[in-house]
């Protein structure tokens, strides 16, 4: 908008900075009443974060402002590509946030944030610049045009702001308030922790449709010295909906000193001790007899589920943790096996109307327990689920993990009134747990009766979803999962729109169901709802993969296994996603570890031998391939089809055709056209490829996604077909994309 002199002010003797209009933008009338905007809103802020406007003048038809003089470096030339150094990361963002939200609270949304609009002074600390865009809330001019970023448009098209730093409803062009500036403060913070910004594309279009559409990754995983409870908080600042970001930049401020100062104290900590704290919840003893095992198995769950609400812990699945139930593993053994650095046990007994819960907060390195209580009440919902809130606040309290206000209301949550419902739903919980056909029918069974006591509790509603989703398609959920799951997810979430487990189920189902946008946002939900829970991680990455966007998958599948180490299905997504990011020595390890986990887990071998397949290794690829064959049931995962089409893969490219034809003979075309085609390509038979790929219609199996980066030297020769594209565009669209696997606007 205009150019900026260092000039002296003779009549007060001192240096300030003067902002002259170009002439050719004071002829505009819009941009000249967004210059005066600019010098009104900068004179109603006083704050040592907001650069100071002294007056706004004109002589001999020049307009200009004098302003505060700053000397310093643009942000934007002070971050390196890793990022920022974590010390340096809080010397500027913390004043930063101050900065914005004392403009907040005069009633002025910046609009524009971005590095290049914050000036790093020389003297220190932070001035934020360029207020040509703001508005004050309430505005009733700005208000109707919607937004000034996005009606003020240049003659050559272009948007006024930088595009990567806008918020969803600037992109939009809906309404804005205060909070488009903490989704654009989210986006500078990832920037100055990560080097790079968390929203990218090619095209200005593939920007908008990656801000509207794409979740970030986690900062913590692109630069591991970013604290996790740092990468959850900017991740918070980053949602799309307005309503689920963290509300004001004030608490980001807060937020951010309570983090430096925890960071702090860690790395002030004796070396070694991992800067997240982890935890494992041993399955509680009963002491009530047997017929006090599905209550305490209750307890035990419950308190997990509550434990997982919280960012700044780690906690080890029910999956994980119940593999030592009965145990004589010592402590510290478990503490290895499983990667933490606490663990938790009790006892559980239930008697004459009372409960008594004993519980014991133990150091797994040295076997030292740091804390111990005995808890007895009057048996009633009420009481139980006090008990349990109780117990996480003291575990929180002991790892020094600080509870943000939203957090304490997660863990205080009381579930449901009803101790019979409660009852009933653990019970389908322990059934579920089994994993099998008839453990799901049971479980459904449970839930319902849980949902009749109590037609309010959403937990049911959620495991209720699952649990039908289980049974009906037991091993894995195909598209058309059955309408009495997505009801029942759709129910939870409407009971508890804050409830992980309720959005995890949605995302799931939606999932299940190709639904792609949608389960993505759920997904996303509840990992920043209950960053504790396994199950959404590991489908967001088996969704990334399906979804053409293997690079993102990476991240949640690791955190999955982080979560849960000892749950094969999640090693085996990690796997895949490690041998799409090209590290297959990586991948053959968590194959590996998922078959030494479940030896009988026919996706395990099945992984195991692709990883094999694409580091050459073709004969030790076969075994791994038969070994599958031999272990899938008949309408298991992968596929029999699938497995025949790989091995025809690996015997073509290992020379022995005849018996690569053999096994391309044995894929059950008509119900596997896409394996079918893969193993013909993969015999040079590319017509006939061709002419089985025409014929997928009912995408229902993930290889047809999974598959086509998984075997890259038979199917890229083919990207150029147009018929091959066809397919591909066909794949994106049953999944909610575009054709070209973009993200619908």
């Amino acid at each position: 908008m205009g150019d900026v002199y260092r000039v002296e002010d003779t009549r007060l003797g001192r240096e300030v900075a003067l902002k002259v209009l170009k002439p050719e933008i004071a002829s505009d009338p819009d941009r000249l009443a967004r210059f005066r905007r600019e010098a009104q809103v900068l004179a109603s802020l006083d704050h040592p974060g907001i650069v100071s406007v002294y007056s706004v003048e004109e002589a001999d038809g020049v307009h200009f402002l004098t302003m505060q003089l700053v000397q310093g470096t643009p942000l934007d030339r002070t971050i390196p590509p890793d990022g920022v150094p974590l010390d340096r990361f809080f010397d500027v963002a913390i004043p930063l946030a101050d900065a914005v939200a004392a403009a907040h609270e005069r009633g002025v949304v910046h609009r524009d944030l971005k590095p290049s609009n914050v000036l790093c002074a020389a003297s220190g600390g932070v001035k934020v610049l360029d207020f040509g865009l703001a508005k004050r809330t309430g505005s009733a001019e700005l208000e109707i045009d919607r937004d000034a970023s996005t009606a003020l448009m240049t003659r050559q098209g272009m948007i006024l702001g930088t595009l990567p730093y806008m918020s969803p409803e600037q992109v939009s062009a809906d309404p804005t308030d205060h909070r488009t500036d903490v989704f654009s403060l989210g986006v500078v913070l990832f920037e100055l922790a990560t080097g790079r910004r968390p929203f990218g594309g090619e095209t200005r279009g593939e920007l908008m449709r990656s801000i509207l559409s794409d979740p970030p990754e986690a900062a913590h995983e692109l630069r591991r010295e970013v604290p996790r409870e740092l990468a959850e908080m900017i991740d918070r600042c980053l949602a799309k909906d307005p309503r689920d970001r963290i509300q004001t930049a004030r608490e980001v401020f807060h937020r951010l000193r309570l983090i430096r100062d925890s960071t702090s104290r860690g790395a002030d900590a004796a070396t070694g001790e991992e800067r997240e704290r982890s935890v494992a919840v041993l399955p509680f003893e009963s002491l009530g007899g047997s017929d006090g095992a599905a209550f305490t198995e209750g307890v035990h769950g419950d308190l997990l589920i509550r434990l997982s609400k919280l960012s700044g812990l780690r906690t080890i699945a029910r999956t994980s943790v119940r593999r030592y139930r009965d145990s004589a593993a010592q402590i510290s053994q478990i503490g290895r096996e499983l990667g933490v650095s606490w663990v938790v046990e009790g006892e559980v007994q239930q008697a004459g109307g009372q409960v008594q819960v004993n519980v014991r907060l133990i150091e797994a390195q040295s076997d030292r327990q740091l804390w111990a209580e005995r808890y007895r009440r009057t048996l009633t919902a009420e009481n139980l689920f006090d008990i349990q809130a109780e117990i996480t606040r003291e575990i929180a309290a002991s790892l020094e993990v600080r509870l943000s206000p939203e957090e304490e209301q997660r863990v205080a949550h009381a579930p449901t009134a009803s101790l019979e419902a409660y009852h009933l739903y653990t019970q389908g919980r322990i059934s579920l747990d089994l994993r099998s056909e008839s453990g799901a029918q049971r479980a459904v069974a449970s839930f319902q009766g849980a949902i009749r006591r109590d037609p309010g509790f959403a937990l049911a509603w959620a495991g209720l979803a699952e649990a039908v989703t289980v049974a009906e398609y037991y091993d894995f959920p195909l598209p058309d999962a059955a309408p009495e799951a997505i009801d029942a997810a759709r129910r939870a979430v409407e009971l508890e729109p804050a409830l992980g487990e309720a959005r995890a189920s949605l995302g799931i189902i939606q999932a299940a169901r190709r639904e792609g946008p949608p389960a993505l946002r759920e997904l996303a939900r509840a990992i920043e709802l209950a960053p504790g829970h396994a199950e959404p991680h590991s489908w967001l990455a088996w969704l990334l993969l399906c979804l053409g966007r293997p690079e993102r998958a990476l991240a949640p599948a690791r955190r999955a296994v982080e979560l849960n180490p000892l749950a094969p299905a999640f090693r085996v997504f990690l796997a895949e996603a490690l041998l799409v990011a090209g590290d297959a020595e990586r991948a053959l390890e968590e194959a590996r570890r998922a078959r030494e986990i479940q030896p009988e887990y026919a996706l395990a071998h099945f992984t195991e031998g692709l990883v094999l397949h694409r580091q050459r290794r073709l004969a030790e690829a076969s075994q791994a391939l038969e070994r599958s064959l031999a272990l899938v049931p008949e309408s298991g995962t992968p596929t029999r089809s699938e497995i025949h089409a790989a091995l025809a893969v690996c015997l073509a490219a290992a020379g022995d055709e005849a018996s690569a034809r053999d096994q391309a003979g044995r894929v059950d075309a008509p119900a596997s056209p896409f394996s079918a085609g893969l193993a013909r390509a993969s015999l040079g038979e590319i017509e006939q490829a061709l002419l089985l790929f025409d014929q997928v219609a009912e995408l229902h199996s993930p290889s047809v996604e999974e598959l086509r980066y998984l075997f890259p030297e038979v199917l890229d020769p083919l990207r150029g077909e147009p018929r091959f594209r066809d397919l591909v565009a066909r794949v994106n669209r049953s999944w909610g994309l575009q054709a070209d696997g973009s993200l619908p606007p």
